[in-house]
């Protein structure tokens, strides 16, 4: 065995593979079995088919016989000389006296007593029969089936009922004319109901062990099982054929053969089926299965015992490159692969070695390089994070944002028309203020005022576009684009909110000294602008251009201290939001049309409120906006103002009081 196992090792490969029939087996042997489980599956839906194309043919035949009960019913019924004595003498008591001791008597039928002229003389079904619930939707003598028997014919056909009550209802029909003296004297006509009738769906179910059922609309009227049709294999049989086969040969499937009821007119009416379970095919099938696989076990096990003994001078080298491979996958470079052959897997070790050893050099050489672009990388990383910190200072929000996702770039050329609403405020008194202030004192004051500004602004999404020194400009509809009533409104709420943050502003610099209050003034204006990039390829900015930006700071050093002053464009936006008073039309150089303007007192929520520089009413609040005022340093006008703010405030406390401002 040894001297067997040697002379193997020393073999080439292409030798080995000689001994690969063990696959050649398996193969061979699995391909028998596909074919064998293809062949008899096909047999045994043929042999499926063959049985319910027969159980079908009985169960035409066991309906074909309950039509032909029917008719010999329907015939010994127009034989009965009694009925044609008492329909000849029109006894129509007697008539439905004698009807409802046969329909007592046969249980399952309805008949129809008709004279010559086609009117009915009596009808009667059984009592808690479906048709006895319901009527005809039209009457007896316009029925296809009548007008055939009044004219002599004997007629037996399916036949579909349409009641007054939306009811529709199947039947096996049967009419004959009654004779006397070889003269017509009337009709009979016998239906036998199909819907809620299960002895005839029963009877084909004891005689072929199936399950049955009678379908209209894809509804079952007569079942022995539960059992569905689907609604297409439906609409085919109504439509297309007047047969149908359903294999489904599988765990719980189902054999299925339909056969069409047509009407007298040849008109599909409704649907007869037999079912059987697919399981028992199934079950044979795999048995049959079964016993090609043992017998596959048992060839695949022969031949796996013939070639154990020559797998291992294969296997035993190949399993040793596996390891290696595994342990150069983990990381481990060092391990090397001996294996003492002269043939081909010999030389695959020795040329795997060789490769192991020139990798580990390549990924030395990598990882060193990694580690110094690694640092570079997180270098020039912290320096453009820096960088766009600053820079994110220097921008307004939306702009920074559009910029850092690259929705905005920095092409001087590339500009585009926006229709905008734009704000422009200025400080009044401002020099004044400051003149007699240390430049810290001037720096604290104007940052406090641009930050407090610049927070309203943001609050409402506006677009800082620059600050000029205590001046600040601020659009709307650009980056981000709403509508334009939107951007006005938002425009008009940040402008009035900016006033009123005014005023807290001016007493926090009372208390801090600054004696000289500081004002406010606003203009608001919409319409198209000129958006992008401007300046050189060394400085440029992104802002807005155009003669509507100028009628808005020419409205801003129009307005009075402490006002808004908007344009028309702007007012047809809001006015629905503001209480605001016309005033007047203004012209500006370089305008050929004077400018409609209005100045806003406040938003249409406040409007029932008083409010001056010193005190505001709201409801049942007197709020006081200054806690410190320096009489010797007011102004007439101004000392005016307060007067008249201490009178609303008496006035508001009276008992009675008036809002009078």
């Amino acid at each position: 065995y040894g001297e067997n196992m040697k002379f193997i090792n020393n073999l080439s490969l292409k030798k080995k593979l000689r001994f690969s029939f063990l696959f050649v087996t398996f193969v061979s042997t699995l391909l028998t079995i596909l074919f064998s489980m293809f062949y008899f599956s096909g047999k045994m839906k043929e042999e499926a088919a063959n049985n319910m194309r027969n159980n079908i043919l009985v169960a035409q035949l066991v309906y074909d016989s309950k039509m032909s009960e029917v008719k010999n019913f329907t015939q010994s019924m127009s034989n009965d000389k009694a009925l044609q004595i008492l329909l000849d003498l029109n006894i129509k008591n007697k008539i439905v006296q004698y009807i409802k001791e046969i329909v007592k008597r046969e249980k399952n039928y309805q008949i129809i007593i008709l004279n010559k002229k086609g009117e009915e003389i009596t009808n009667i079904a059984l009592q808690n029969s479906l048709i006895s619930k319901y009527h005809e939707a039209s009457e007896l003598k316009n029925n296809e089936i009548v007008k055939e028997v009044l004219k002599g014919n004997n007629i037996i056909s399916n036949e579909l009922i349409r009641t007054t009550e939306n009811k529709e209802i199947l039947s096996i029909t049967s009419g004959f004319p009654v004779s006397r003296a070889n003269l017509l004297i009337g009709a009979v006509l016998v239906r036998y109901i199909l819907n809620e009738n299960v002895f005839l769906v029963n009877r084909i179910k004891e005689l072929l062990r199936v399950k049955s059922a009678i379908y209209y609309n894809t509804v079952p009227i007569a079942k022995t099982d539960i059992i569905s049709i689907d609604s297409k294999h439906y609409e085919d049989l109504m439509t297309k054929k007047d047969s149908l086969e359903i294999i489904d040969l599988r765990f719980g499937g189902q054999i299925s053969e339909y056969k069409t009821l047509f009407d007298m007119n040849k008109k599909s009416i409704g649907v007869l089926e037999v079912n059987v379970s697919a399981n028992s095919y199934v079950y044979t099938l795999i048995s049959a299965m079964t016993t090609f696989f043992i017998i596959m076990i048992l060839c695949v096990g022969i031949a796996y015992f013939l070639v154990i003994l020559l797998s291992k001078s294969i296997l035993i080298p190949i399993n040793q490159l596996l390891t290696g491979a595994n342990k150069i996958a983990a990381g481990d470079l060092s391990y090397e692969i001996i294996i003492n052959l002269q043939d081909e897997i010999g030389n695959l070790s020795m040329a795997f070695n060789q490769m192991r050893v020139s990798l580990n050099d390549k990924i030395g050489q990598i990882q060193h390089i990694n580690e110094e672009l690694d640092n570079k990388v997180k270098e020039k990383t912290q320096q453009l994070e820096t960088t766009l910190s600053k820079m994110e200072k220097f921008l307004s929000p939306q702009v920074y944002s559009s910029i850092v996702v690259g929705t905005r770039d920095s092409d001087t050329k590339k500009h585009f028309r926006k229709k905008l609403t734009v704000f422009f405020s200025d400080v009044v008194g401002f020099t004044a203020t400051t003149d007699s202030l240390e430049a810290e004192d001037i720096s604290d004051l104007l940052n406090n005022y641009l930050d407090n500004m610049a927070k309203i602004a943001l609050k409402y999404n506006g677009t800082i576009d620059k600050f000029i020194g205590d001046a600040v400009m601020v659009f709307f509809g650009d980056p981000e684009f709403i509508n334009d009533k939107e951007h006005a409104v938002r425009a008009v709420k940040m402008a009035l909110e900016m006033r009123d943050k005014m005023i807290d502003l001016r007493n926090e610099w009372v208390e801090k000294g600054i004696d000289k209050p500081l004002h406010i003034r606003m203009g608001i204006n919409t319409g198209y602008c000129t958006i992008g990039s401007f300046g050189s390829e060394n400085k440029m900015d992104y802002t807005i251009i155009g003669g509507n930006v100028n009628l808005a700071a020419r409205l801003q050093s129009s307005a009075d201290p402490d006002t808004i002053l908007m344009s028309h464009e702007t007012y047809s936006l809001v006015k629905d939001i503001v209480q605001c008073e016309y005033m007047g039309e203004l012209s500006y150089k370089g305008l050929k049309e004077s400018v409609k303007t209005y100045k806003i007192i406040r938003s249409i929520e406040e409007k029932n409120s008083i409010e001056t520089d010193y005190l505001k009413i709201t409801g049942e609040n007197i709020i006081l906006k200054k806690s410190i005022i320096n009489k010797k340093q007011m102004t007439d006008e101004e000392k005016e103002v307060f007067i008249k703010s201490l009178k609303l405030a008496i006035a508001y406390t009276d008992a009675k009081p008036k809002h009078k401002e």
